[in-house]
């Protein structure tokens, strides 16, 4: 089954902080968001810069 959620810019944006400036583990901010590990990796932030952050893709 697929999942269709979308989520706001704010929402990653807010999910992004929770690792990189609260210093949560990836698996304890899905957990806290509700979402799994997989989006937060796939949409981080510092991805780009090499590191394991989120930066969450927009809806297309």
């Amino acid at each position: 089954m697929l999942n269709d959620k979308t989520y706001t810019t704010e929402f990653k944006q807010e999910a992004d902080a929770l690792v990189t400036e609260q210093g949560y583990s990836v698996s304890e901010a899905a957990a806290s968001l509700g979402i799994t590990t997989k989006l937060i990796y796939k949409n981080s932030k510092s991805n780009k810069m090499g590191t394991h952050s989120m930066k969450m893709s927009e809806p297309s």
